[in-house]
Formats: structure tokens, C-alpha cells, sequence
């Protein structure tokens, strides 16, 4: 088989795949970006799903693969219990789903900023077995196919609109991160003393297999999972550092947008409501008053055009006979805004 099919980190190929998944992320992206933020999380789950039954299928390749047998031997082989979905890595199969359709936002935070950090571990630093082989291979494309699509997922969280990091979040991400290993600690326990995987080491949370970095923390603390605190702080601080370029990025753009000509007229707000009668007539009256004093309310190229928001309607102000708490947002003229009774709903990813 010629040598161009041979995959390691950085070759041609690996960045080939890396450029092809990034243009997916970018086009997808595109494509959805006037979509419902449901219709937007959605896509993001259903590719979960689609590469979760991928997964286990490249995992049934493997138990067959007498060569990535012998290649494991000396670690005992193939053994379905160590193949399990709850890695740092591919966890991010089942917690994306969740997050992006219950917009938990401590586990938006999660997938968010360890899903990239996990997939890219395993990319660049894959185990015996997936270096240096063909791409060609069943186990080659489902190793760096799942981790393609667990990167490019989780990234869809933020370019989809989904999830905008705030640093008020940062405490509840980090009890998250901190849980998640928890519950894998456990798992590992279960599983190393039910025999059924007496190596069990999700997350190297238990042992750390010769890793360096965590050799050293193992130095300062010689406990098993307790030896990662260190690996959470360096996550929290990252996730820091990220969103605050996330931060300065949205007040240059803010001071960008205010920076508007003199003598024009102050841009028309989005009037959030529940969607039922009185609310079309409500949007009706809006859409007379903003086009007397400002033209067509919805120019064509405007971004905010029957955009509909996840912000719940204020439980006081739901009335009998609306079918969905959910809100639709037009323009109304900024004095509008002060009037009893009208919501302004968040923007995507609040």
C-alpha cells in the first residue's frame, strides 16, 4: 500500500483531514446560522449520535483485529470494558447531546473547553496501534474520525451560536469538570474490583501511565484521582484565559458598532413576546411605529430577521392558550422599550 495513506500527527494527511473537518465546521456554520438555535443543537446532536454507533462499530473492528491484538498484548489485549465511551475524549459524545439540547450551561462549559482539549490529545498523541498506520485501516478511521468529530462538535457549541463563555460561569464548569472525574474514579473502582477490567484507568484517574505531566503531580500528591487537582486548576485557568478573549473580543466589536455616524438615528431594539393573537397584533403595531420613524423594520440583510430566541417568557406574563414558551423578537423603536410589559430576549448563547 503506498506510503501517502500512512497517517501520523502533522503528515500531510493528518492535516489534509484536519483542514477537511475544519471546512465543515466552517460551511456547517454558514449554512445554519439563520436557523432556530433547536434546529442548530440539533445537527450538533445527531452528529453525537450518528458517531457514537460509529464508535462502537470501530470498537467491534478492533476485537477482531488480530494485529491491533498483538500490538496490545502486553497490556492485555483487547477488552470491551476498557473501550467504554468515558474517556476525556469521546465522553463528549453522550454530554454534548445533553448540553446542547438542555443548555445546562455548566455542561455547555464542559464540552465547550475539555471536549477541544481531549480530542486534540488524542490526535496528536495517539496511543500503539493508531501511529504510523494506514488511514485506510477500519481502526484508523474510527480512532481519528471520532476524535475529528468530537473536536469539531464541541466548536460547533460556540460558531453555532450555542454558547458564549461568561466568567461568571467559571465555578460551576469547574465543579462540573470535577464531578465528571468523580463519577469515571468510581467507574474505574467498580470495574477494577468487579475483575472485569482490573486496568481500568478513565480519564488516568487511577494510574498515570508513565504521562509526565502527571508523574509530576502524582510527586506532589501520591493519591489516585486526588493527583489531578492540579490538571482541573490548569483547566480552570485556561477557560479563564478564553473567556476573556472571548470578553475583549465582544467590546471591541461593541465599540465597533457604537461608533456609528452623527446624525443618524439610534438602531431599533428586538421586542421579545410570547407568540399567540395578541402578540401578532402587538408585532403589527411595532412594525408600523419602527417603519414610520426608521423605514422597512427587517432590511434584508439584517442578521436578526425572525430570529426566535430560547429566553423563557417571565412566568407572570404567560397567558392561557400560548403554545410555546418561547419568544419571537421584532424591532420596535427604542422609546418603545420603556413601556410596561415589553421583554427584551437574550441573544443566542446567553
Amino acid at each position: 500500500m503506498s506510503d501517502f495513506w500512512i497517517l501520523r500527527p502533522f503528515n500531510p494527511v493528518f492535516l489534509i483531514l484536519f483542514a477537511l473537518f475544519l471546512l465543515i465546521l466552517t460551511v456547517s456554520s454558514l449554512l445554519l446560522r439563520k436557523k432556530s438555535e433547536r434546529t442548530r443543537a440539533f445537527v450538533i446532536a445527531v452528529a453525537c449520535w450518528v458517531t457514537l454507533l460509529g464508535f462502537f462499530a470501530y470498537k467491534y473492528a478492533l476485537s477482531v483485529d488480530a494485529d491491533f491484538n498483538v500490538i496490545t498484548a502486553s497490556m492485555g489485549g483487547f477488552n470491551w470494558w476498557g473501550e467504554l465511551p468515558i474517556q476525556l475524549c469521546n465522553i463528549n459524545l453522550l454530554l454534548i447531546p445533553i448540553a446542547v439540547l438542555t443548555r445546562k450551561r455548566p455542561l455547555l462549559g464542559f464540552c465547550f473547553f475539555v471536549g477541544p482539549i481531549g480530542a486534540l490529545m488524542a490526535l496528536v498523541m495517539p496511543g500503539n496501534g493508531f501511529d504510523g498506520y494506514s488511514i485506510l485501516l477500519p481502526r484508523m478511521l474510527g480512532y481519528f474520525g471520532t476524535h475529528f468529530v468530537v473536536l469539531i462538535a464541541a466548536l460547533a457549541i460556540g460558531t453555532f451560536g450555542l454558547y458564549r463563555p461568561r466568567l461568571r460561569d467559571l465555578p460551576l464548569i469547574v465543579v462540573t469538570i470535577f464531578i465528571v472525574a468523580l463519577i469515571v474514579f468510581g467507574i474505574n473502582m467498580l470495574l477494577r474490583a468487579s475483575g472485569l477490567h482490573p486496568k481500568a484507568n478513565y480519564f488516568f484517574s487511577v494510574e498515570t501511565e508513565g504521562n509526565p505531566l502527571l508523574e509530576l503531580f502524582y510527586s506532589w500528591i501520591p493519591l489516585p484521582f486526588l493527583y489531578l487537582l492540579p490538571s482541573i486548576a490548569i483547566l480552570a485557568a485556561y477557560a479563564a484565559l478564553v473567556t476573556l478573549a472571548f470578553s475583549v473580543a465582544e467590546r471591541l466589536a461593541g465599540g465597533k458598532r457604537a461608533a456609528e455616524p452623527a446624525g443618524e438615528a439610534p438602531r431599533p431594539y428586538p421586542v421579545c413576546y410570547a407568540r399567540d393573537d395578541e402578540a401578532e397584533k402587538m408585532e403589527e403595531a411595532f412594525e408600523t411605529q419602527t417603519e414610520e420613524v426608521y423605514g422597512p423594520p427587517f432590511p434584508d440583510d439584517d442578521p436578526l430577521e425572525d430570529t426566535v430566541y430560547d429566553a423563557p417568557f417571565p412566568p407572570a406574563r404567560r397567558r392561557p392558550g400560548v403554545e410555546a414558551e418561547r419568544m419571537k423578537c421584532v424591532y420596535a423603536p427604542p422609546e418603545l422599550m420603556g413601556k410596561p410589559g415589553k421583554t427584551r430576549g437574550k441573544r443566542d448563547g446567553e
